[in-house]
């Protein structure tokens, strides 16, 4: 288990407080992880343990009604949600649409977050990673990664140099000043 540095705290805070600008009433996390949106009114994910699918990162949050299921079939009513977050989990799955199609059907509203092609295929990419997915004329598109250059994902680096440390800072701060304004790294999907 690696625990988040100052940095990836900042961008995880960063974070919640941008959706806490677009959540209104009733709010889901799927795959909440080790670092649940906090706002988020239920949690659910399918691995309550550790996971490969966390790159190393700790196990669930239990601070909230947590829910063990999957996200192809999501135990809650039509429209039970207001908003429904969903990060870094549709890459995933075995059949991502399904699970698009069940966030569509439990919540009025949300966000989800997938790395893009350029993330997926030249910087990083977790084995366990089966879809690229993306977004062109209203639709989703889903295809499997091509080419994969596996650099160490910055949460496997479980003993780093010290002088490794200001490298990784600084490039941190490239990589979110050109995912910010470019949006090159991460696809942003509005349900």
């Amino acid at each position: 288990m690696i625990p988040l540095n100052k940095f990836e705290k900042i961008m995880l805070l960063r974070h919640n407080v941008e959706m806490m600008k677009l959540i209104h009433g009733l709010t889901l996390d799927v795959g909440s992880g080790a670092n649940p949106l906090m706002v988020a009114d239920v949690l659910c994910d399918r691995f309550p343990k550790d996971t490969q699918h966390r790159g190393g990162l700790p196990s669930l949050m239990y601070d909230k009604p947590f829910v063990q299921c999957d996200a192809h079939f999501l135990p809650f009513k039509d429209k039970v949600f207001d908003f429904v977050h969903c990060i870094h989990v549709l890459e995933h799955l075995e059949d991502p649409k399904k699970a698009y199609t069940e966030l569509k059907r439990v919540g009025k509203s949300g966000y989800i977050e997938t790395p893009t092609w350029l993330q997926e295929n030249f910087f990083y990419s977790l084995r366990v990673h089966k879809w690229i997915i993306s977004k062109r004329d209203n639709r989703l598109y889903y295809q499997k990664p091509k080419w994969r250059i596996l650099l160490p994902h910055t949460e496997s680096l479980i003993v780093r140099p010290r002088c490794w440390n200001f490298i990784y800072e600084v490039s941190n701060l490239i990589y979110h000043f050109l995912d910010e304004n470019f949006h090159i790294f991460r696809n942003r999907f509005s349900l």
